[in-house]
């Protein structure tokens, strides 16, 4: 099979008719086959035949192909992409698990130090479920605690924003069930929960298992890019060797929460780096925007929007520009770490999402500064933006 050519119908029947020409089995006129090549018109039962079975002949060999490239990892799709990697140890990184703190809130604090195991689990009234995931011990006097949450089902789906996760569903510590002497207890996210990615799509797998032996060399940047393919509760990553000039190398997560961090270091320590290396975790440092511009959305238009349509439109305006920085729930992870702000690229963003703007310009409160300049930003820096430094101005 290391020579396998597919063939196709015309080479095939070609072929066969040749074959039978040379063997006696059809007209030896010298001009037979060039009338046959030529398309005429021949009445001969035998070069029907022919041609039907070269036409079966060209469906087996289709067959044929699919089987020969299922073993390829260049071509390989689907259930047979996912063979080769079982077969070299390197699994299709599936849909994983998004993840979120909750901060719990007492309205007595405590007298003693109470421990709370992990396995509790909120929810926001519905259909979102998250349970945490490590044991804490709030302190005496304190009158709150964040604790780490995982949802409870894999994907994006189940993302949420801030605030969301407002319901205690395990009795022992809901509000009126509680016996830990911690007074009313409530509880919310105060930031959307991260991670919940799909499942690797074939191109990206394909790349994977080209580097599984790079994969299984511990210290090697493809042995990291396969840990982070399988973490949990984590957007975006980067990696920064010789940081300190003299071996260091600093990972940024994103969102970095210290449960995160500490999970990634103890991992990688044990499984992912060569002992001993230098390695130090960081939150990316939060590059703050402001997004000021004008827009215009009756340019071309016979019938103007009403001040009505006007206001629902710059709502969603607004509304694109957070997803475009921050990213929601589900569509938009929003800019990730060391991503440059390029207000072209916001524009043409915003148009995709909101079709009625014919025009934006941007502009800035401070004169010297020149809002459709790109803002750079480090591999250890973030875009951030609250919605309050959004302003947007219909024309």
């Amino acid at each position: 099979m290391s020579n396998y050519v597919q063939k196709y119908y015309e080479e095939i029947f070609l072929s066969e008719l040749e074959n039978a020409y040379y063997a006696g089995l059809i007209s030896q006129s010298d001009k037979f086959i060039t009338y046959v090549k030529s398309r005429q018109d021949i009445s001969n039962f035998y070069v029907m035949n022919l041609s039907v079975l070269a036409d079966s002949f060209e469906d087996v060999y289709y067959d044929m192909t699919d089987v020969y490239l299922s073993d390829k990892v260049a071509h390989a799709t689907g259930d047979d992409l996912d063979d080769i990697g079982d077969r070299v140890g390197c699994k299709r990184p599936l849909d994983s698990y998004a993840q979120c703190p909750i901060t719990f809130s007492f309205s007595l604090p405590s007298s003693v130090s109470v421990p709370i195991p992990a396995g509790v689990i909120v929810s926001d009234g519905a259909s979102i479920v998250y349970q945490t995931i490590e044991d804490v011990t709030v302190p005496a006097g304190a009158d709150r605690i964040t604790i780490q949450a995982q949802a409870t089902d894999l994907g994006p789906s189940k993302r949420v924003l801030a605030n969301s996760l407002t319901k205690i569903e395990t009795d022992w510590l809901s509000s009126g069930n509680s016996n830990l002497g911690l007074g009313n207890i409530t509880c919310t996210n105060l930031t959307s929960s991260s991670g919940g990615s799909y499942y690797y799509d074939d191109p990206e797998y394909r790349d994977l298992i080209l580097e599984w032996r790079k994969e299984n060399i511990r210290g090697t940047e493809e042995a990291y890019n396969k840990y982070f393919a399988n973490l949990d509760g984590l957007d975006s990553y980067k990696l920064i060797p010789n940081w300190d000039g003299s071996g260091t190398l600093k990972i940024v997560l994103d969102p970095g929460t210290s449960f995160q961090l500490n999970q990634v270091y103890d991992d990688i320590r044990s499984g992912v780096c060569q002992m001993p290396e230098d390695i130090t975790l960081f939150a990316p440092e939060p590059i703050n925007l402001t997004v000021y511009a004008k827009c215009n959305v009756d340019i071309d238009l016979l019938n103007p929007y009403s001040d009505v349509e006007k206001e629902s439109i710059q709502s969603r305006i607004e509304d694109a520009v957070y997803n475009y920085i921050e990213g929601n729930t589900m569509e938009f992870t929003g800019l990730g770490i060391g991503e440059d702000f390029i207000p072209y690229q916001l524009g043409v963003f915003i148009h995709e999402q909101v079709p009625e703007l014919k025009n934006i310009t941007f502009t800035s409160n401070d004169s010297k500064a020149d809002p459709n300049a790109p803002i750079s930003i480090t591999d250890e820096q973030q875009a951030r933006i609250n919605p309050e430094n959004i302003k947007i101005i219909m024309e």
